[in-house]
């Protein structure tokens, strides 16, 4: 009996109406849980700049110093690899392929991709324009990137079923 209510509900949440509160209430979701995982490193890159300010105001570390660049760099390395953090926790949160999530992640912050970026001028790929953004410290778009895998990767799956 259980797993005919089980099934009933599946059948009803399909066909449940979307609104825009159901759709922001998603988005919302997605982006909590795919943020969940970098919470600890988020509070270890924020005592790291923390120590970085205090021993700047005190005058310990001056801003030219290698000691200051180094904890620069340390506070700092989680928000530029942050699609690579977002990656990892949105591919549990859709159930995707964590690996394939991570490669996705890769390719937005390869280094000649974003040489490419910062030279201007126009990129394109097959004739197409692509969007010329330096990916690193962003959240959206590599959510957006897994997002899309999860839906390709249930499409695949379901004609390898057929």
């Amino acid at each position: 009996v259980s797993k005919a209510n089980a099934t009933t509900e599946k059948v009803n949440k399909k066909h449940e109406k979307i609104t825009f509160k159901r759709l922001l209430n998603g988005i919302l979701d997605a982006i909590s849980n795919s943020l969940t995982p970098v919470i600890g490193g988020l509070a270890m890159a924020g005592l790291f700049l923390a120590l970085l300010n205090l021993l700047t105001v005190s005058h310990l570390v001056t801003q030219g110093s290698q000691t200051y660049r180094l904890l620069y760099l340390m506070g700092n390395s989680l928000f530029y690899f942050l699609p690579f953090l977002v990656a990892f926790g949105a591919s549990r949160y859709f159930k995707t392929d964590t690996i394939l999530s991570l490669i996705l992640a890769g390719i937005m912050m390869q280094p000649d991709f974003a040489k490419m970026v910062s030279t201007g001028g126009g990129i394109h790929l097959f004739g197409l324009p692509v969007a010329a953004v330096d990916y690193s410290t962003s959240l959206i778009p590599i959510l957006i990137t897994v997002w899309v895998q999860s839906l390709l990767e249930k499409v695949v799956d379901s004609s390898r079923n057929e």
